[in-house]
């Protein structure tokens, strides 16, 4: 047994989307709190049972978010016990949940209902406040491949008061115990099994900051896993190869594509000699003849449907999907790797020296004779080969059995998220104006679009577009959203439209505001309490042109640099023929920094948003 510690150390609506991700923590409330959560995990004879009872207390009717319930179990973890009551304060018993008041509902994804998961789910609200909860549950598995993935919170935006912890395991049973943030366990021998202790809780709520690290690698945290397993398959984990043969083991045996289909793949990519065409040409078939459903790889097993069953159905999950691509590719003589990923906005930690289950989606990795492609098989809209915010620059495992390897995908950089924008205002010599606005995205703010146009019909579209992309008072008129060949990584919008009192009168001229960037504010340095994460780099290139009246001069600026280790803004002016002109650059460098660096951080942001706010553009009559 191993125990492994760790120390834990972007105009508009595009901005506040690139933003938006940072924002993950609520603010402490009194309205309900855990007061106590003990979960005890116990192996014998090679199953798993867990029991885990929770009380909660709820003080008025905002709190009672806590009176629902909805219990996941399924036909492989099962749900033995289920009991729940009302309690006073006192804890004298009110009243106990009857079967009747309990609703059985199957999993459904995308109308399609999976007969091996469900939910009970039932409410116990009470009259008169404070009011308490006890809910116990009781689970057991027969096959697993983690034991414990344990913190002592049951809702981030709710305290728990105390939370305690027990593995029960034979003496002989191997095990490998990750903890963070959390004190040693109280180890117990005398029962002739082992049994770990450990408590913990989460009185004090984190409290929302930006650019803050995943919430799980704040918090206290247990992982256990067992050297040795049964998951649909024997399999081991003492190393990431061994963990890796596993999941080749687990692959094998699935019902392979249909002869007419690989027949009809073929035939696709007949007379295309380059492999990258070649792949391109098979995604693309694959974009266009599935679709994803929406089953987590925690929820939906590790074993995939077959290529057989995706190809009759037309759709699947992320694991099922990967196969099917893998499949393909091998059809043609394409070598390719089922990869296991952790997907999302945020870069969860990777513990590398704890082999196991930490994943929660699955990709191909094609080789490629060295140039390697990584192919998101869920997505139908983006590039072959796309590294989007949603996977990039993450610890992976690459599943070619005994050869499984760990490795990273690539990192997003600034040249691969760049926004450029034109920003054209036409002042006539009414000081009415109107705007053209020219943005070529790249980077997250291209993926949001793609998905904005996949799930939203043409108004929704223009109304977004109106009171979100644009800047205060615009008009929209009209707008064109331009894709160059479906695998290229960028596109770009054209927007028009007037911009009522976008010009005002000014002492003896006339004067125009600058359109700022929409920049986060930060909270007060002193408060901070996390370190900082910023999760891909932001770069941004604005032209604005103001074409002014004949008649009138603009008082042209000095320019304007701002510096710091997280990047650099700059401002500069120019006077052209009838036109101020100026070009911004903004930058925002990823990575993970010190608490220390934070005041750096909030003075570069702070001091562009005061920089910008204090320019104005003033333009005075010329003397004839």
């Amino acid at each position: 047994m191993k125990i492994k510690r760790c120390s834990w150390c972007f105009s508009c609506f595009f901005l506040y989307l690139l933003f938006a991700n940072t924002m993950i923590y609520g603010s402490s409330r009194e309205n309900c709190k855990v007061i106590s959560l003990n979960s005890v995990y116990s192996v014998y004879r090679n199953e798993l049972v867990t029991e885990t009872t929770i009380l909660f207390e709820i003080n008025n009717r905002e709190g009672e978010k806590l009176a629902w319930f909805s219990i996941p179990y399924s036909k492989l973890n099962k749900l033995t016990v289920l009991h729940a009551s009302i309690e006073d304060i006192r804890g004298n018993l009110i009243r106990e949940l009857g079967k009747k008041e309990i609703s059985t509902i199957s999993e459904m994804y995308d109308g399609s209902y999976y007969s091996d998961y469900f939910r009970k789910e039932f409410s116990l609200a009470y009259h008169k406040f404070p009011y308490r909860i006890r809910l116990s549950t009781t689970y057991s598995q027969k096959e697993f491949v983690n034991i414990i993935d344990w913190t002592p919170i049951y809702d981030s935006d709710i305290p728990t008061l105390s939370a305690f912890l027990t593995l029960n395991i034979p003496v002989n049973y191997k095990v490998d115990i990750f903890q963070r943030l959390i004190s040693e366990p109280v180890i117990d021998t005398s029962t002739g099994n082992i049994t770990y202790k450990w408590s913990s809780n989460y009185d004090t709520i984190l409290p929302y900051e930006i650019f803050s690290p995943p919430f799980r690698d704040l918090v206290p945290r247990v992982i256990v896993v067992p050297q040795k397993f049964t998951y649909g398959v024997a399999g081991q984990a003492m190393s990431w190869a061994q963990f890796g043969k596993y999941f080749a083991d687990l692959l094998q045996d699935t019902e392979p594509l249909p002869e007419l289909e690989k027949v009809h793949i073929r035939q696709l990519v007949e007379g295309i000699t380059n492999d990258r065409e070649r792949i391109s040409t098979l995604y693309h078939y694959l974009q266009d003849n599935t679709r994803y459903l929406n089953i987590a790889l925690d929820i939906g097993g590790l074993k995939p449907h077959s290529p057989a069953y995706v190809s009759r159905n037309k759709y699947g999950d992320c694991k099922a999907l990967t196969l099917y691509m893998r499949s393909i590719l091998e059809n043609v003589g394409i070598e390719s790797c089922y990869t296991l990923i952790n997907s999302g906005r945020k870069r969860t930690e990777l513990i590398t020296d704890l082999p196991g289950q930490q994943f929660n989606h699955v990709i191909l990795m094609v080789p490629n004779h060295g140039d390697t492609l990584w192919l998101e098989c869920t997505n139908n809209q983006i590039p072959t080969g796309y590294v989007g915010s949603f996977i990039h620059d993450r610890g992976c495992l690459v599943i070619n059995g005994t050869e499984s390897y760990l490795t990273n995908t690539p990192r997003l950089l600034s040249k691969d998220v760049s926004i450029q924008r034109r920003i054209t205002f036409h002042i006539d010599s009414k000081f009415s104006t109107t705007s053209r606005i020219n943005f070529r995205l790249k980077g997250y703010l291209f993926e949001q679009i793609l998905a904005l146009e996949a799930n939203l019909n043409l108004t929704n579209f223009s109304e977004i577009l109106e009171d979100e992309f644009t800047s205060k008072n615009f008009h929209l008129d009209s707008f064109n959203i331009q894709h160059f060949n479906r695998d290229t990584a960028r596109l770009t919008i054209t927007v028009l439209g007037d911009v009522p009192h976008f010009i005002q009168p000014y002492q003896n001229g006339i004067i125009a505001e600058l359109t700022p960037l929409a920049l986060p504010i930060p909270e007060k340095i002193s408060s901070r309490k996390a370190s900082i994460y910023i999760p891909y780099p932001v770069s941004i290139n604005d032209t604005i042109e103001y074409q002014y009246p004949s008649g009138w001069l603009p008082v042209v600026k000095d320019d304007i640099e701002i510096s710091s280790k997280f990047g650099t803004y700059t401002l500069r002016f120019n006077n052209d023929s009838g036109r101020l002109i100026l070009t911004r650059t903004y930058e925002l460098i990823a990575g993970s920094f010190a608490r220390s660096d934070f005041e750096e951080l909030a003075n570069y942001l702070s001091t562009i948003k005061e920089t910008e706010h204090r320019t104005k553009l003033l333009f005075q009559k010329t003397i004839r």
